[in-house]
Formats: C-alpha cells, sequence, structure tokens
C-alpha cells in the first residue's frame, strides 16, 4: 500500500482538528469484548481437520485448535450455524451455505442464499442435501444452485425440518410436528412416515451402522430396515418425562439429552444410566472428543470421571445482567447463576449454590454482596466461600427484580412489593403499600432521601420522613419500563412514549429528548453522565442534557445492552448473548480556552467576577475530564454556582480515572501600559435554547458567527435588540465567538434542543 506525505498546511489543519475533537467529542474509547463470563447457547458442532467448530446463537461461529480447552471466533457474521464435513471441506449452513478448507481458509459461498436457515445436512448417492426452515434442497453442482425438493411433503411441514439422515441410500427427514418424511429417489418424491404406534414428534433422527434411530417427545425408536418396521428403544429411561433431544454414539454406547438430563446407554445392555442432570441442547462426538451444551456452558466428555466437564473458555456468549467488582474479585450475574473471577485468574468460577438460576441484579452494603434471582435473595460476606439464601422476613420463592442501597439500608423490588433490611441482610421489613393490590414491584431506585418504585399502576415514592408510599399522579396508570435516581433526579422511562426526568422528588416532570428505550442504565462519574440504551452507549459532556451515542464505539450493531457498571480501571457493559464488555477509563486532564490563557500551572485572564458557570461556558474539557474550584486556603473548595474567583484560587481538572490530576492557580497577570482597558464578559440565555439567544453584553459586539465541535463556521447570525436566532441550526453542543469594540474575543458554549 502506498502512502502520500501531507503538506505541512494540511498537516496543521488536521492536528487542529484533532484537537477539537480530542477535547470535545472523541477521546479512543473504544469497547472491547472482556475476557469473559463464559456461557454456552451452543446449537452445532462438528471437527474439521485438527480443530473443532461450535456454533452459537448470537456471537458466530468459535473456534478450538486445542482440543476444546480454548475458543475463540472464527466467523462472527453466521449465526446458528449447521456443519457439514466433507473430504476436502467444512460446509456452514446458515442463510447461506460456505464451503472452508484448511488450504484456502476463506469462506466461500456455495450456490445462492435459501429463503430459509439451514438446519442440517447429508448426502444420498453422492448429492448433498440440506433441510431449512424453507423446506429440503438438493445442490446441483453443475448450475451451482440450491433447488427445492418437496414434493409430497405438505406445504405446513416444509418449515418445520429438522434433521436429515441416509441409510443406503434411503434419505430421511424429521419435522419438529409430527413424524417424519422419507425418499428413495434422491428427493425427487418424500413420503410420510410415523414410528411407532401413534403420532409423535421427532426432533432428531440419526444413522449408526445401518440402523436409522429416532427421538423426541417420549419416544425413542429404531429402525435397522430403513423406516419398514421399527423398535421400542425406550426401555426404562424416563418416557413419560424425557423429551430427547438429541442422540449421539460413542462405539455402540447411546448418549441421549432430554429434558430429564443425560442419559447413557451401554452396548447390549436395555438400563439407561443417568450421568448428567443438566438439560443439554446440543450432544456431538466429533471421532475424538464428545461434546455438549447448553445456555449456561460448553462441555466435554470425561471418560476416566465418567462426566461432563466445562470446556468453554472463550465462548462469549453469556447474557450478562448486572456486574459488580466485590472484595477484589469481578462478578457477573447471568442468566444461568453468577460467575466471579479475581485478577490473575484465567478461569470464571461458578458459585455453585446459585447454578442454573437466572440472577437478575446484585448490589454491595458493608461487607456483604447481594444477589436477586429468579428465586430468591441471596448473598455472600467478603471472605466467605459459600452464598446464603435471606429468608429471614421475605419470601425465599420471590422473584427478587432490582436490589439498591443508601445510607442506612439495602432494598429489595420483588414479586411480593418491596423489601427493605437495616441490619445489612440479617432481617428484612416489607415496606407496606396501601394503594396497591398488585405487591409486584419488578423496578426501584433509592437514595438517601427517598425511595421510588414501580408496578403495574406506575410509578410510588416514600420520602425518608414518611411511613407510607405515595402516588406520582402524573405517572399514574403508565407503563414504566424503567427507573433511577441519580444526584438526587429522578429518571423514568413509559414504555413507548418517553424519558421524564424530576428534580422535586416527583412533584413535577419534564419529558427529555432520548430514545425510548426498553433497557436502560444510568450513572454519573465525575461531572458526567453514562448511559446504555438498548444498543447504544451514551456520554454527556455537560453531565445532563447534551448526549453523544457516536464517540463510545467498539460494541457490534444491534447488540444488546442490559447493564452500565464503574470497576476500579473502566467501566463495564453486560449484554445480552455477548457478555461483557469493557472501556477503561481515560487519563486526559486536558483543558484548553480561547479566553483564558493556560499555562502548565497557572490559568491568566481569570476575571474576579467569574462566576463558576461563567468560567465552564470559557472551557473545554477533555472527553470524561471534570473540574472544581478550590478556594484559597480550602483544600476541599466548596464552591457554588455563584461564587467569585479570586487571586490563587486553584483549578482542579480529573482525568475520568479519577488518578490523574492537574491543578492550575488562577494568577493575575502583570499589567503594563497596553493592558488595562476594562475586560468585556459576555453573557448569553436560555442554555439549551430552541431558537433565540439573548446576548448580554457591556461593550457593543462587532461581530460573532458559530461553529460546531470540529471548528467548522456555521452561521454568521446577526446582532438585532440584543438577540441572535440559531433555530436554523441542528440539535447539539455549538461555540458562539463574539468580538466586541475593542477587539476582546470571547467563545461561549451553547446546547441548541
Amino acid at each position: 500500500m502506498k502512502t502520500r506525505k501531507l503538506s505541512p498546511i494540511i498537516m496543521i489543519l488536521v492536528a487542529a482538528w484533532l484537537q477539537i475533537c480530542f477535547t470535545t467529542t472523541v477521546n479512543g474509547q473504544g469497547w472491547k469484548q472482556y475476557d469473559g463470563a463464559f456461557a454456552g447457547g451452543i446449537a452445532n458442532f462438528a471437527r474439521y481437520g485438527n480443530a473443532q467448530f461450535a456454533s452459537s446463537h448470537n456471537n458466530g461461529v468459535f473456534k478450538s485448535t486445542d482440543g476444546g480447552a480454548n475458543w475463540s471466533v472464527a466467523f462472527p457474521d453466521i449465526q446458528d450455524a449447521a456443519f457439514y464435513v466433507t473430504d476436502t471441506a467444512l460446509l456452514i449452513g446458515g442463510s447461506a451455505v460456505y464451503s472452508y478448507n484448511n488450504v484456502r481458509k476463506t469462506l466461500v459461498q456455495v450456490g445462492q442464499s435459501l429463503p430459509g436457515a439451514v438446519k442440517d445436512f447429508d448426502q444420498a448417492h453422492g448429492k448433498l442435501f440440506a433441510a431449512s426452515s424453507a423446506g429440503v434442497y438438493q445442490y446441483d453442482a453443475m448450475l451451482k444452485i440450491w433447488a427445492a425438493k418437496n414434493n409430497g411433503i405438505s406445504d405446513d411441514d416444509t418449515h418445520f425440518t429438522n434433521d436429515l439422515a441416509s441409510v443406503d441410500g434411503a434419505l430421511f427427514c424429521s419435522m419438529q410436528t409430527y413424524g417424519m418424511y422419507k425418499s428413495i429417489d434422491d428427493g425427487e418424491s418424500w413420503t410420510a412416515i410415523y414410528p411407532g404406534p401413534g403420532y409423535f414428534q421427532l426432533l432428531c433422527v440419526k444413522e449408526h451402522n445401518g440402523s436409522l434411530y429416532c427421538a423426541g417427545m417420549f419416544n425413542l425408536f429404531i429402525s435397522p430396515d430403513k423406516g419398514v418396521s421399527w423398535t421400542d428403544g425406550i426401555h426404562d429411561l424416563v418416557g413419560a418425562s424425557a423429551i430427547i433431544s438429541k442422540i449421539e454414539f460413542i462405539g455402540n454406547d447411546i448418549f441421549v439429552a432430554s429434558t430429564a438430563g443425560t442419559y447413557k446407554l451401554n452396548d447390549g445392555e436395555t438400563s439407561w444410566t443417568k450421568i448428567d442432570d443438566h438439560v443439554y441442547e446440543a450432544l456431538h462426538y466429533d471421532g475424538t472428543d464428545l461434546f455438549a451444551s447448553d445456555e449456561r456452558g460448553l462441555y466435554r466428555w470425561n471418560a476416566g470421571e465418567g462426566t461432563f466437564v466445562l470446556s468453554n473458555r472463550g465462548i462469549n456468549t453469556a447474557t450478562v445482567n448486572d456486574i459488580m467488582p466485590f472484595n477484589n474479585k469481578l462478578y457477573a450475574a447471568t442468566d444461568g447463576g453468577i460467575y466471579f473471577r479475581a485478577p490473575g485468574d484465567t478461569d470464571w468460577k461458578l458459585a455453585p449454590e446459585l447454578d442454573g438460576k437466572i440472577v437478575m441484579t446484585l448490589e454491595k452494603k458493608g461487607d456483604r454482596l447481594f444477589a436477586g434471582t429468579s428465586r430468591g435473595l441471596y448473598f455472600t460476606s467478603a471472605g466467605a466461600a459459600q452464598w446464603t439464601l435471606a429468608d429471614q422476613g421475605i419470601n425465599p420463592y420471590y422473584r427478587i427484580w432490582k436490589l439498591d442501597v443508601n445510607a442506612d439500608a439495602i432494598f429489595a423490588a420483588t414479586d411480593g412489593g418491596v423489601f427493605a433490611s437495616y441490619d445489612n441482610g440479617d432481617h428484612w421489613k416489607w415496606l407496606d403499600n396501601s394503594d396497591v393490590n398488585d405487591y409486584q414491584m419488578p423496578n426501584m431506585a433509592a437514595n438517601d432521601t427517598m425511595l421510588v418504585a414501580v408496578n403495574i399502576r406506575g410509578l410510588y415514592k416514600i420520602r425518608s420522613d414518611s411511613t407510607d408510599w405515595e402516588r406520582v399522579d402524573f405517572l399514574y396508570g403508565k407503563d414504566i419500563s424503567w427507573v433511577s435516581i441519580v444526584e438526587g433526579e429522578i429518571y423514568v422511562t413509559v414504555k413507548d412514549v418517553a424519558v421524564y426526568r424530576s428534580s422535586d422528588y416527583g412533584d413535577t416532570w419534564t419529558p427529555l429528548d432520548w430514545d425510548v428505550a426498553t433497557s436502560m442504565d444510568l450513572l454519573k462519574r465525575g461531572d458526567h453522565l453514562y448511559r446504555v440504551s438498548n444498543t447504544t452507549a451514551l456520554y454527556s459532556p455537560d453531565g445532563r442534557d447534551v448526549w453523544d451515542g457516536t464517540s463510545e464505539t467498539g460494541i457490534p450493531e444491534a447488540t444488546v445492552l442490559n447493564c452500565l457498571s464503574e470497576g476500579d480501571d473502566g467501566f463495564y457493559i453486560g449484554t445480552t448473548g455477548k457478555s461483557i464488555w469493557f472501556r477503561p477509563y481515560l487519563s486526559n486532564t486536558d483543558i484548553t480556552s480561547s479566553v483564558y490563557e493556560i499555562g502548565d500551572s497557572l490559568i491568566y485572564d481569570v476575571a474576579a467576577s467569574t462566576t463558576l458557570q461563567h468560567f465552564k461556558s470559557n472551557i473545554t474539557l477533555g472527553y470524561g475530564t471534570s473540574f472544581q474550584f478550590l478556594k484559597a486556603g480550602h483544600s476541599t473548595g466548596g464552591v457554588t454556582g455563584t461564587t467569585l474567583s479570586e487571586e490563587n484560587d486553584k483549578v482542579k481538572v480529573i482525568a475520568e480515572d479519577a488518578r490523574h490530576v492537574r491543578t492550575l492557580r488562577i494568577a493575575t497577570r502583570p499589567v503594563t501600559a497596553t493592558e488595562n482597558a476594562e475586560h468585556t464578559f459576555v453573557e448569553i440565555y436560555p442554555v439549551p435554547t430552541k431558537g433565540i439567544l439573548f446576548v448580554n453584553s457591556p461593550q457593543p459586539i462587532r461581530s460573532c458567527h458559530v461553529s460546531n465541535t470540529v471548528g467548522e463556521n456555521v452561521l454568521a447570525p446577526t446582532l438585532h435588540n440584543n438577540t441572535l436566532d440559531v433555530s436554523t441550526l441542528s440539535g447539539g453542543l455549538y461555540f458562539l465567538t463574539v468580538v466586541d469594540q475593542a477587539s476582546k474575543k470571547q467563545v461561549l458554549r451553547f446546547v441548541k434542543d
């Protein structure tokens, strides 16, 4: 690739543009998928060459070259793939069929895309067939197309094809409805057949040693003669309650995955042995290893121990509902339990007491970490090895939807209302709501002055000095999907309507220009707000009203974002089906101004009449950067919006990581004969504005212009009766540069709604 040298002028312009972007919009805040928590959700397996392949529901196709000990994503864009191994290639079926081999090492599409997702492959008389959700297709190698082969299959059944199997030239296709179809003429015609005495749903069909095995709803049948006659192979398996989804063989030993667990039938025996309680959706022997998967993990059969062992390192398919650092470990609340890992560990551990439970929420208070699950509230303590069920005053069978804390208590929103514990979880008290008959409270938020909770009727609040809940009339009868309290302000989402904010304990509400997300989380760090909203991560540079949804990058589009958490070194986002994503905190302490002169440790030209708000409007901070005023002689600051700056006051610039700090002392420049003119300070309002800015200036203004966040001049408004018309601007953040008659220049920041 050739490179072209930039001219010095262009390099200067590019550098200036990057500087503006660095301090206002982008600063390398790229998210990367975290190393875990790992899960399962594997649809199919295959072994090709020396590698194992596993297809996931949401995260593409994974590959392992060390026998399944470690996995990495090989083909991220193919979901729920079916596999078929030929002598020369691995076929991968999604909405289209792709060929992969060890020489080419790239995917090549085979034929046209199919109208339905591919579920299985097989061959009969050297011809390749694929079963899809739109029927059975045969590949024509001469024409390089897939041709439909559904003659005899009912129109309804073409949408419910499942497995393919061939026995000595006869082709079989099982149905998710009832029975199966058989073809003895290479798919040109099909005949419905029904193993056994009745109509059974057959979820899997497989050939082994010339016999056909099929199983499904409470049944397992074997045909030694290509579907002409059948014998019942269920024997003493718990047939009345066992729906068999997969059959596999090692030698002549049979393994089945069912809703009653996983069973093994040794060769020549008629009594099944239960080997696992898990309900596996995938089971596959690749000639070397037997693999299984459920939503919680990918497992490998250990013949020596006679059990499946977890083998899912790298399978980032977990659905993570909450994330919490605690006791020098990172905890992940997933749909399959709680996983945790300490720094330096390579593997995640699963808390056995919560294995298989949907863990919905985490919260910590004191030396305890609490977990709300689909059935019960649990806690562990720093240094403890186990989780304990909290059942003193709270029903252990309740679903725990949300946990939150304040200085005095921990709160739990449950199927039976809101409970509070004032002794760190030892005992729980029900907070009776006299206005509500339906006590299920699926969401809640708390701070030191109030508690708000959501149920089917709307939003309820209770103040710290009150004994009963108060209904929020504005939101009565509304379908509220989310609630949060940040810096004393309440945020709620009314489903499919709007997001509202209240700054007065829920008495009045303001609609916000936010997307109405069903999945949302919000937190404040430093001066800034951060939130996840459905599939987008956003940042608010002003900590309230202006939002940037383009700078937080790296997470694949359409990924559902469930939660946002702060860690020691960065932010964590929990997702649906793509585990955890991580972004390290930024360390920049950049501060620039076109009004003040800023050096390494001093800042000049800050007049004694400058308020905090006025100072903020004249500076630009780096992404995620916050600042504080420190009054001279007072290390803790304590500045309000009306505090005046004085000589030797300090400005403390704090990076997003809260570790890198830059302190600037406000200094008075030595006055010369040419510098004794009165300085001009301009004020503009309202901010944000819908179209008109009022300008208050002690001196007549000679000129002005508006620029965007990348430094482009976008408007040169005319000042008329101390007003500027900016209604033609799109919504967002802008900078107004004004020059008065004494040639003094000032830059002010404003937001256009």
